[in-house]
């Protein structure tokens, strides 16, 4: 964990919720990272031994299978650890928290030993320590128990120590410890055939947005199909995606989506696609929270999709490499490969052939007009640029060089829908009027949002702040994610779990 201040543990700004904590697979071997304290300060009302203590910073846990880490970064989050003396022994509370505020879990332990958990669903369970409950809980240990001592550097063994006699690595409790800079690392072997817990319920799994910094139409298929040339960026506005395992098969969408019928809602889809492919005889409890338009081209049915399709995978305990669920679902949309890929992207093909690229992270100010465009009618039109000369993915990681693509179908759009040529007009002139290069405004997809980089917050806040004043749609600040929540098969191996 990296160092972090004591008191209240502040949002993450990068992308974690409950689902992150909870998939973390059992493997031959397991590790979380803690922060080293802060020294509690003297208090003047209480023994020094009765003084209340709390520790906040990082976490994150990841396993190891053969050697090979296939879930790196598996969770990550913040927790809360704070200890209260009493005549009778410590009381221990715990709280992991997700970057959006969410609590993943709470958990006490009191004195006598015995422990209590409230997960974020509102299950309550109990066990005779503390460590036991939140393996019970999550299927992984965490060795909350023991962390206070290892604070104040008491270990079964030490093993190394640097000049200054700090210690560098230790033993405890069948746990390997090992301290850097600004984190420690913690290693624990698990016996061969150890069996996680199976998981019931997955809540808030995010689906992110996604633009296109550019998108060429460059040539068509025989089957009627686009060539593409693209760059997607994912940003962090996201649907929320909630699941609940079922034993009988059924596939149920929970909740109501206006003018999405359940039989051709894409979360459902890629539910019945996975559990047809894989043979699955679970079935699963599906709800959906959208925070992303619809019909504005940022890929939220696509991006619910691949959410579904990388969660079920760990829900039923698949354990699916990405590349086969990409394949899989490519037959749902052209994007959800990109949302399994999982970061910044040079696509070409319809879209499935991606290559990671590397840019710096953007502010972005998206405006969502009150339409909504259909893809299909914008690649039918007659008007439709469909040989634009492809760029070359060398050199796209200078930033200049993003920019110099355009959108395609942006044109096509602006004539068709008053309202996307009103925003876009707005976003040129707010840009205009902070000395900035209208040109970068853009939309994307087939709209209808569209959308200007920022290089910083401030920045990006007072555009947003002339555009409300002009009522052209909904207007967000969004920052560019590097990867997906979820993380990213070109960060560490497999969907990122």
């Amino acid at each position: 964990m990296s160092r972090s201040e004591r008191r209240r543990p502040p949002l993450l700004t990068g992308l974690l919720n409950p689902l992150m904590l909870l998939l973390v697979s059992c493997a031959l071997a397991s590790g979380c990272a803690v922060t080293p304290p802060r020294l509690p300060g003297a208090d003047n009302t209480l023994a020094p031994e009765l003084a209340p203590r709390d520790w906040a910073g990082r976490f994150s846990v990841s396993s190891q299978s053969s050697g090979v880490d296939t879930r790196q970064d598996a969770a990550v989050g913040r927790f809360l650890l704070t200890s209260v003396a009493s005549p009778g022994g410590r009381t221990l509370d715990l709280m992991l928290q997700s970057p959006f505020g969410q609590t993943l879990a709470t958990a006490r332990r009191l004195p006598d030993g015995t422990a209590s958990l409230v997960m974020a669903n509102g299950r309550t369970l109990t066990a005779g320590s503390l460590d036991a409950l939140l393996e019970q809980a999550i299927g992984w240990p965490l060795p909350v128990e023991r962390l206070t001592d290892w604070l104040d550097d008491r270990f079964e063994r030490v093993l190394t120590r640097d000049s200054a006699g700090q210690i560098i690595s230790a033993t405890d409790s069948g746990w390997q410890i090992s301290r850097e800079p600004n984190r420690w690392i913690l290693v624990r072997p698990r016996p061969d055939g150890e069996l996680r817990a199976m998981l019931i319920d997955i809540r808030y799994a995010p689906a992110p947005a996604k633009l296109n910094l550019f998108l060429h139409v460059t040539g068509r298929r025989a089957d009627g199909y686009h060539e593409l040339e693209t760059v997607f960026q994912l940003i962090d506005l996201c649907d929320r995606v909630h699941l609940h395992r079922r034993e009988d098969g059924q596939i149920r969408r929970i909740g109501s989506i206006p003018g999405v019928p359940v039989e051709s809602d894409l979360v459902v889809r890629a539910a019945r696609l996975l559990q047809q492919a894989s043979g699955s005889p679970l079935g699963v409890d599906i709800g959906l929270e959208k925070h992303i338009p619809m019909g504005g081209g940022l890929g939220g049915g696509s991006s619910d999709a691949a959410t579904v399709l990388i969660a079920l995978n760990r829900l039923w305990g698949l354990d699916w490499p990405s590349d086969q669920l990409a394949a899989l679902g490519l037959a749902l949309g052209a994007d959800v490969p990109f949302f399994i890929f999982g970061r910044t992207a040079y696509a070409r093909g319809v879209g499935e052939q991606l290559q990671p690229l590397d840019l710096p992270p953007f502010w972005f100010v998206v405006v969502a007009p009150p339409v909504a465009v259909a893809t299909g009618e914008i690649f039918a039109a007659p008007d439709l640029t469909r040989h634009t000369e492809p760029l070359k993915i060398d050199g796209l990681s200078r930033v200049t060089r993003v920019w110099q693509g355009r959108n395609d179908l942006q044109s096509v759009v602006v004539r068709r829908f008053p309202e996307v040529a009103s925003a876009l007009a707005s976003l040129q002139e707010a840009a205009r009027a902070l000395g900035l290069d209208p040109t970068l405004a853009r939309m994307s997809g087939s709209g209808a949002c569209v959308f200007y980089p920022a290089s910083t917050e401030a920045l990006a806040g007072q555009m947003a702040g002339a555009l409300l004043r002009s009522e052209v749609g909904v207007v967000r600040v969004c920052h560019g994610l590097v990867r997906h929540p979820l993380g990213s098969r070109q960060v560490g191996q497999g969907t990122g779990f």
